[in-house]
C-alpha cells in the first residue's frame, strides 16, 4: 500500500478511489475488523472517491447486478457512523484543494511501524494527519510530521472517535507517537493549542 501511495501526487490526484463496486466483494465483508483503516486510507487519499449502493450501511452480501434487486440487510450503526464521519471530514476544502504528502513512519521500540501508513493534507493554516494500521495486529510508531506552525502545543482532534490529544511542540520533535489496534485509524485535524 505504501508503494502505491508513493506515486507522484499529480498522478494520484487523477485516480478513482473506491472500496467496492458491482464487480467487487462488499467492503464490510472483505475487510471486517480492518474496515476503519481501509476507509480512512482509501477515502482520504488524493483522487476522486466513489461509494457503492449499500456500502455506507455496511451491506455484506454481494448480489449480481443482473438480479436487479438487493437482499434485505440490517444496516450497521457502527459502519454508518464511520462513513458519516469520513464524509463530514472529507467535504472540507482541505481534502480537495490542499497539498497531500506521504509521511515517514519510524520505529518506536519494535518493527510494527512497518504496518502503519500515514499522510497529511495542508491548506493554509489547516492541517490533517491520517494514520492507519493496515495489519491484523497492534502496531505503533513515530509519524514524521514535517513543519508545524509556530505554537507551543497542538491539539490532534480525531474525527473518527472524537478523542483529543494534546502534544507539546517539544514532544513532537521525533514524530507523533501513534499506537493503533489491528485495522484501526486516526483522522486528525491538527490545531495550535
Amino acid at each position: 500500500m505504501r508503494g502505491h501511495l508513493q506515486a507522484d501526487p499529480s498522478f494520484s490526484a487523477k485516480l478513482a478511489r473506491f472500496l467496492e463496486n458491482h464487480d467487487e466483494a462488499r467492503a464490510a465483508a472483505t475487510f471486517g475488523s480492518r474496515l476503519q483503516a481501509a476507509v480512512a486510507v482509501a477515502l482520504t487519499a488524493p483522487g476522486m472517491r466513489f461509494y457503492y449502493d449499500g456500502q455506507l450501511d455496511g451491506a455484506e452480501t454481494k448480489s449480481s447486478v443482473q438480479l436487479g434487486r438487493w437482499p434485505d440487510e440490517q444496516p450497521s450503526v457502527e459502519i454508518r457512523d464511520l462513513y458519516d464521519r469520513i464524509l463530514r471530514t472529507t467535504k472540507k476544502a482541505l481534502f480537495h484543494d490542499g497539498t497531500w504528502e506521504l509521511l515517514g513512519v519510524y520505529g518506536a521500540g519494535n518493527t510494527t511501524y512497518d504496518d502503519l501508513v500515514a499522510f497529511s493534507w495542508r491548506k493554509g493554516s489547516e492541517h490533517a494527519v491520517i494514520a492507519a494500521n493496515v495489519s491484523s495486529h497492534e502496531a505503533h510508531g513515530l509519524v514524521q510530521l514535517g513543519a508545524l506552525p509556530h505554537a507551543p502545543a497542538f491539539s490532534f482532534n480525531d474525527q473518527l472517535s472524537d478523542q483529543r490529544y494534546r502534544w507539546a511542540r517539544e514532544d513532537l520533535k521525533d514524530g507523533l507517537y501513534v499506537r493503533l489496534a489491528a485495522g484501526a485509524a486516526h483522522v486528525f485535524l491538527v490545531e495550535p493549542a
